[in-house]
């Protein structure tokens, strides 16, 4: 038969074990909101692109109509310091879009940019 185990001196009080355990279960949470958060705005900024492109390689429009368009849908999802870009050479528009996500923790991760490229209609 086995002795009897003395349970008191078995190791870190539940207070301790939850005093260490505790900052690393938020940061875990923290971390997977912030990747959520840079996921839809990834989305977000690529959509903006896109949707930019699209209305800047439709003949008789201008880049002030993609640009407003990309702002448009930037800013419906919540990016903040939105910048849009618009290269045309005649033959096709490159729309780049760049903005900043609100965010629980600061960082290089809040911010995102995607562009997109079509072909221009031809005239």
């Amino acid at each position: 038969m086995m002795p009897p185990v003395d349970r008191r001196c078995r190791g870190m009080s539940d207070s301790v074990q939850w005093a260490v355990l505790a900052p690393l279960v938020f940061a875990c949470i923290f971390m997977i909101i912030q990747a959520g958060a840079w996921m839809v705005g990834r989305s977000a900024i690529q959509q903006a692109a896109m949707t930019g492109a699209e209305r800047a390689a439709i003949l008789g429009n201008g880049p002030g109509d993609a640009r407003g368009a990309a702002l448009r849908v930037a800013n419906e999802a919540g990016l903040r310091e939105v910048t849009v870009v618009i290269n045309d050479d005649g033959q096709r528009v490159i729309v780049e879009v760049r903005g900043e996500l609100v965010t629980l923790l600061p960082g290089k991760l809040n911010r995102v940019a995607a562009d997109a490229t079509r072909m221009k209609e031809p005239s």
